[in-house]
């Protein structure tokens, strides 16, 4: 059953575009708001987040035109298992591209150059900027929780080498037999520490409380969904919480979404800080390197041995 009248919190963070010092009276104010909601719901949105709108309507435009491509020019950048095109793979039953390391690599413009070997410099460019910017809101914000849990030292000791993923995803249009909405992308939780999601205004993600009730997390222009990932909170030895999400919609228009994802490097070992292990939160979770728990989850092994 989904509670539809749930409602995730809505974060303006425009006071992050000023020059804020550590102690200031809506800094302070602000970082409560983020560890709150990454505490109680693993999940917010943000608005006045300083991406210009021009870009995103760009990035919307360019992501629909890779998809509204025929299916032999899109299978050219077919790369398995995880990146490149995808169709029907793994959770989700729509379309996608992923592009890896996307601040570290050429990954956009070597996928764009299989699907338009002529060219397009705005597909990549539109790309790349986007990606940067969401490079920078993601870090503003894992500050902004650790500067609540009072653990500002440890962006540079744990976050400051981080990789990003980048996935475009697309749900066509689908014939309906029934009334009920179909689930097009299952239940999950995202396996790094921060994902930041755009979505268009088509309805369809649901997320389940921590009270085990589903919710729908309705369309909200010029807003991002920030979706607290398991890295963050093994790494805060469960005071964050990581939110199950799915895709569930009826399938009667086009829906486009846009995935950034936070990942530690893959040799990074992840470790609970001492200063958040306690009696209220005792210490759970063994070091591990993050390329172990990432395979361990691809491979939907058995966890407890990081428990």
């Amino acid at each position: 059953m989904v509670f539809p009248e749930a409602e995730l919190p809505v974060i303006d963070i425009s006071v992050l575009q000023s020059e804020l010092k550590e102690g200031d009276p809506d800094l302070q104010r602000l970082c409560n708001q983020v560890k709150e909601a990454a505490q109680q719901w693993g999940a917010f949105r943000v608005v006045n987040h300083g991406v210009e709108q021009e870009l995103l309507n760009t990035v919307d435009s360019v992501s629909r035109g890779l998809f509204s491509l025929p299916p032999q020019v899109k299978e050219r950048a077919v790369c398995l298992p995880f990146d490149g095109y995808l169709k029907g793979v793994g959770l989700s039953s729509g379309e996608a591209i992923c592009f890896p390391a996307v601040l570290a690599s050429d990954s956009i413009q070597q996928y764009a150059q299989k699907l338009w070997p002529q060219g397009n410099p705005e597909f990549c460019d539109s790309l790349r900027t986007y990606s940067s910017k969401l490079a920078d809101l993601t870090n503003s914000l894992i500050k902004l929780i650790l500067q609540g849990l009072q653990l500002s030292k440890h962006f540079e000791i744990d976050f400051a080498e981080c990789e990003a993923l980048l996935r475009l995803n697309y749900f066509s249009l689908c014939e309906k037999s029934s009334d009920a909405n179909d689930i097009l992308l299952k239940e999950h939780t995202d396996l790094g520490v921060m994902t930041i999601l755009y979505n268009d205004q088509v309805a369809g993600l649901e997320m389940r409380s921590k009270q085990g009730e589903w919710f729908t997390v309705k369309p909200l222009a010029g807003s991002f969904t920030v979706i607290i990932a398991n890295a963050l909170k093994i790494w805060s030895n469960d005071r964050c919480w990581s939110v199950e999400h799915r895709v569930a919609y009826e399938g009667m228009e086009p829906r486009l979404s846009i995935g950034f994802f936070w990942n530690f490097l893959k040799e990074k070992e992840v470790r609970v800080p001492e200063e958040l292990i306690d009696e209220h939160y005792p210490h759970r979770y063994k070091p591990f390197l993050f390329k172990d728990y990432r395979n361990a989850r691809v491979q939907e092994a058995p966890l407890d041995i990081f428990i």
